[in-house]
């Protein structure tokens, strides 16, 4: 196993809470393909969503400029 020099992982993004759930597979698919579009983790994608929907600010940056435009 390769040895890695001290403080050469991901940083932390730090506290967080850990939530599980089970989607549609419809539902899943859409969200998939969404995060992958403005290049983010499904994870923080979802944070992102959650984050809008509270009035909180992104959790994330979405790396994509067409990032966040979600449609209803």
């Amino acid at each position: 196993m390769r040895q890695r020099p001290p403080g050469s992982g991901r940083k932390s993004k730090g506290p967080r809470d850990v939530f599980t759930t089970r989607l549609p597979t419809a539902l899943g698919d859409l969200v998939r393909a969404d995060a992958e579009r403005v290049d983010l983790s499904y994870s923080d994608f979802m944070a992102n969503l959650v984050a809008e929907k509270y009035g909180f600010p992104l959790v994330t940056e979405p790396k994509n400029e067409d990032h966040m435009k979600l449609s209803a």
